[in-house]
Formats: C-alpha cells, sequence, structure tokens
C-alpha cells in the first residue's frame, strides 16, 4: 500500500512538471514582450523556447491577458511522435514582474483546468512523463535547473489521468483511470531538489476501482 501511494504521488508530481517548465518559460520571455504586435507573437516564441528544454513538442492554441500581471493560455498540448501525452483546456498565471527575477523565480498562482494526461511505459522502460524534460544542472546523481523556483499555489480542475499499463505492488492493483482529479498545493525547487506540499487531493479512481 505504501508502495502504491508512492507511485500516485509521483504521478501526480509528473503531471504537473511539464506543465510547470513549460509556464516558467512563458514568464521569463514577458519582460520583452510588451507591444500588441509582441504579443500577438508570443505563443510563437514560448513554442520556439519550450521545445528546447522539452522532449516533446509544444503547442498553444490561444494566448489572452495582461503581460504584465498574468495571461490565460487556451488549449494547451505536449505531443510526441504524434501522441498527445498532455492536453489542457485552460492554463491561468498570475505573477509579479519583480518575483520572477527576485531571488529565483517566484509565481504566484497557477490555474489549471480540465488537463487530460497519458501515462505509459516507454520502450526503455522509463515513465514518459518522467523523461519529458532535458535535464540541465547534475548533483551526484540527480539533475535539475540551476535556479529556485516557486510556485505558491497550484491549483487543478476536473483533470483526468489514464495509465496505459498496468501498476500492481504484490497483491495491490492500483486504478489505471483517474477522473474527476482536483489538486491544491505549492512547488518550490532548490538545486536540485523538489518539494510539493499538498493543501487538498482528490479524484475517482477505476479499472480496478
Amino acid at each position: 500500500m505504501r508502495r502504491s501511494l508512492r507511485f500516485v504521488a509521483r504521478l501526480l508530481r509528473w503531471s504537473v512538471y511539464a506543465i510547470f517548465f513549460t509556464l516558467v518559460l512563458v514568464v521569463v520571455a514577458l519582460l520583452v514582450l510588451q507591444t500588441g504586435w509582441a504579443k500577438n507573437q508570443l505563443p510563437a516564441l514560448i513554442v520556439r523556447q519550450a521545445n528546447q528544454y522539452l522532449t516533446a513538442t509544444l503547442s498553444i492554441g490561444r494566448l489572452q491577458g495582461s503581460l504584465v500581471r498574468g495571461i490565460e493560455l487556451s488549449d494547451v498540448m505536449l505531443a510526441r511522435n504524434g501522441r498527445t501525452l498532455i492536453s489542457i483546456d485552460d492554463v491561468a498565471v498570475t505573477y509579479s514582474i519583480r518575483e520572477l527575477f527576485s531571488q529565483g523565480t517566484s509565481i504566484r498562482l497557477i490555474r489549471i483546468a480540465r488537463p487530460r494526461v497519458v501515462v505509459e511505459k516507454e520502450a526503455d522502460g522509463r515513465w514518459n512523463l518522467g523523461a519529458l524534460i532535458r535535464r540541465s544542472t547534475r548533483v551526484s546523481q540527480r539533475s535539475g535547473p540551476g535556479r529556485p523556483i516557486h510556485i505558491r499555489s497550484i491549483e487543478v480542475s476536473d483533470g483526468a489521468v489514464s495509465v496505459l499499463a498496468p501498476v500492481s505492488f504484490g497483491p495491490a492493483h492500483i486504478p489505471t483511470v483517474y477522473e474527476d482529479l482536483d489538486l491544491n498545493f505549492s512547488l518550490d525547487y532548490q538545486p536540485v531538489a523538489w518539494k510539493a506540499s499538498f493543501a487538498h487531493a482528490s479524484f475517482k479512481g477505476k479499472a480496478p476501482d
């Protein structure tokens, strides 16, 4: 039971890591994009920058909001080899320009509506979401970005996760389908360790129930 709970926690972390790294790239680009023309070009710039750090391909349907205080992204998708790994209807990011660069990167709120995540094992045995981010900083056997990152609140609503492989720990079989996923947590990163603090987490699991 303890191993299955650890796997579920790892699954939740993987589901937000790729989204999180993409959003960090979004807000870093905002300082130099203040004109109407630049705002129209921002989705393409985000995609180009993010794809340098991702092993999958990012696409964004629409961007709106204030570049100074926060933006909203619609129809966000991460795909690899023609297969959609993560799709999100809407992502809203609230931040302060000063806090983006003061003693690391700080984001006040990320609100993620209706994410759809597909989890499966790759040919080398690794889980696909665990291999989405290209590694940069390495300490011993651990790796990650070289800059501290703090997200005060991440809110996920009406999410769904599909695991395309049965997961069992001895006689225990955890669900492979998670629906009505709602999360509220914070995420802190100090090179090279992550810490997630959950205020709320709920979902319905099936297959098996």
